[in-house]
Order: structure tokens, then C-alpha cells, then sequence
């Protein structure tokens, strides 16, 4: 199972290095979880901050239905200025806190910003 080592090699060897010349713009994500269980009722809440905050592509990730309360939120943008990601993907979120009434909890992961 897994990625074969000759592939890995390819990466790490050829395309790494290629996107690291060649690819100049940043990308970063926060994931956060709300109390929610209806992902279909919390879609207009995504629309309306995805709306005011052009740049931030935000999408959702139910638990199978029924199993918890817990919505996973990844909140992404890719743009020149690191700082300016940041500050973008910080304001959807405290716009999708104030639609929904709630205070979402960040989960930390590897690959928060690149």
C-alpha cells in the first residue's frame, strides 16, 4: 500500500525541486469544526462568506450523516502574499462564525500553509 518508492523518487527528485523554481504564489488552509449536523443547512452560510471574501474557497465535510453533531470546514486561499492569505482565510471564518451564531474549533494539521 502507499506511494511506490520509484515514485517518491520521481517527486522528490524532479518535481519538488520544478515547483519550487517555478511556482511563486503561496496556499493556505485552516480547518475548523462547527456544532452541525445538516451540512445542507450550513451550505448558504459557506456561499455568503465565499462571498464576501472573494479569493477563500471553503468546503465541507460531513461525518457520515447521523454519526455526529461535528461539521469539518477546510477554509484555502493561493495568492502572492502570505500574510494577506492568512488575514483572508481568518475573515471567512470569523464571517462564517457570525452567520452561524457558533465559534468553531481550529484542528490542527500538517500542510497549513505552503
Amino acid at each position: 500500500p502507499g506511494v511506490p518508492a520509484e515514485m517518491k523518487f520521481i517527486f522528490d527528485d524532479s518535481v519538488q525541486p520544478w515547483l519550487e523554481i517555478n511556482v511563486t504564489n503561496h496556499y493556505s488552509e485552516k480547518l475548523v469544526e462547527f456544532v452541525w449536523r445538516d451540512e445542507s443547512k450550513f451550505a448558504p452560510f459557506i456561499d455568503i462568506a465565499m462571498e464576501k471574501h472573494p479569493g477563500v474557497y471553503i468546503k465541507s465535510m460531513p461525518r457520515r450523516y447521523g454519526t455526529t453533531d461535528v461539521l469539518r470546514v477546510w477554509v484555502s486561499a493561493r495568492g502572492e502574499d502570505a500574510d494577506h492569505l492568512e488575514n483572508l482565510i481568518a475573515g471567512a471564518i470569523r464571517s462564517l462564525a457570525k452567520e452561524t451564531g457558533q465559534s468553531p474549533k481550529e484542528i490542527e494539521f500538517e500542510t497549513a500553509s505552503r
